[in-house]
């Protein structure tokens, strides 16, 4: 017995006397909850703008440009900030029907002489979240301005992005639409109905914008 109370005493003055207490450790913050900063650049990885015109007594005429360049700058936790500018290249134009896409670039677009139009992102307004971690999604409004040749029409338009993998975002700009005579193509769009024999062509055309943001991002 007296050994056993021996050892026992000199357990407890080598460890003393309260149980053994576990040390917490603060882990780092994960990736996804920490504070994403402004990105500057953020390349369009691929991107499309989709057309309807109206043609004819309502005829409907989807169409679209499949390519779309530029950069933007976007703030992940303040997307009022963010800004940049997209390039659509005349040369894209597409509407899965040879005879009519050759018209249009030649006639209406005259791809290789204009200039190709461009949009300037100045804000998105009224957001409904930041974009805080991976999956995350916001709404808004997406400001600013569309430039063809020497003139510039205003537009705001519903927009929502989506923050994927490796810091990248998928945007689509919801419909909008942009007139014929306001971007000065009033005399193209007389030709164009010459050429192809149209009692009436639509002065509105309502667009669409769908687009990846970082490098080798697509989809």
């Amino acid at each position: 017995m007296s050994a056993l109370v021996s050892s026992l005493l000199l357990f407890l003055a080598c460890t003393g006397s309260d149980a053994p207490t576990v040390q917490e450790v603060q882990l780092p913050a994960s990736p996804a909850d920490a504070v994403p900063v402004a990105v500057s650049g953020l390349p369009v990885a691929k991107g499309t703008v989709a057309l309807i015109t109206v043609k004819d007594a309502g005829v409907q005429v989807p169409a679209r440009f499949d390519q779309v360049k530029g950069n933007i700058t976007l703030d992940p936790a303040n997307l009022g900030k963010s800004t940049g500018t997209l390039t659509i290249p005349l040369a894209s134009w597409n509407s899965d029907l040879e005879l009519r896409d050759q018209r249009v670039k030649e006639t209406f677009l005259q791809v290789g002489t204009a200039v190709d139009p461009s949009f300037e992102l100045q804000g998105i307004d009224g957001a409904s979240s930041a974009l805080m971690g991976e999956g995350a999604s916001a709404t808004g409004t997406a400001r600013g301005l569309l430039r063809w040749g020497s003139t510039e029409q205003a537009i705001t338009a519903p927009v929502r992005i989506e923050r994927l993998p490796g810091n990248s975002y998928r945007v689509h700009v919801d419909e909008f639409k942009v007139s014929i005579a306001s971007l000065g193509l009033e005399e193209q769009k007389g030709f164009l109905m010459e050429l192809c024999m149209h009692d009436d062509l639509a002065d509105e055309v309502a667009v669409r914008l769908d687009f990846t943001l970082g490098a080798g991002q697509g989809g």
